[in-house]
């Protein structure tokens, strides 16, 4: 069989561990191929195999770029009052950052929390990494209230590009 052949007999297999739980982890492909058809795969192929079955699944990380500027505008005209701003690059339009703020949130922010905020970070591990910033409150009960969010490339979030502004806007 050729290379080719074997990749798509791979993703074929993939695709029902993907099927049953999304979240399934590389190394956890990695672990059932093994124990179900006794053929033992690298790790960066079942990684390319993993991200192949998402991509034909729910479309490209491209096209899932290509349709920010759709998402603001929905999310504009279907919460009037929110805070939706899409970042990229000046000159080549690249992708930098996407900050989204529901005016309920924001509502709830002003009338029903404390005045402290706090800012927190997770990182994205898939193909363009990034990180995904909130910014959250304290509620009359004392739990954590999210105010808003900002989804980044890792540059942009290194740098602290872009975040602190819109979020004194708050």
């Amino acid at each position: 069989m050729d290379k080719e052949a074997q990749f798509e007999w791979i993703v074929r297999n993939v695709k029902n561990y993907i099927k049953e739980d999304i979240q399934t982890k590389t190394s956890t492909i990695r672990i059932k191929l093994l124990s179900e058809t006794k053929v033992k795969i690298a790790y960066l192929t079942a990684r390319h195999a993993r991200i192949r079955c998402l991509e034909d699944m729910y479309d490209s990380f491209e096209e899932s770029f290509r349709l920010l500027l759709q998402l603001c505008s929905e999310i504009r005209d279907n919460n009037p009052g929110s805070i939706v701003t899409l970042i990229s690059h000046e000159k080549n339009k690249q992708f930098e950052g996407l900050c989204i703020a529901y005016k309920a949130s924001l509502q709830v922010f002003q009338d029903g929390c404390r005045p402290v905020i706090a800012l927190e970070s997770s990182p994205l591990r898939e193909k363009y990494g990034g990180a995904v910033l909130s910014v959250t409150s304290i509620d009359a009960n004392n739990g954590m209230f999210p105010v808003n969010i900002y989804i980044c490339m890792y540059t942009c979030f290194v740098l602290g590009i872009s975040f602190f502004p819109l979020s004194r806007r708050l």
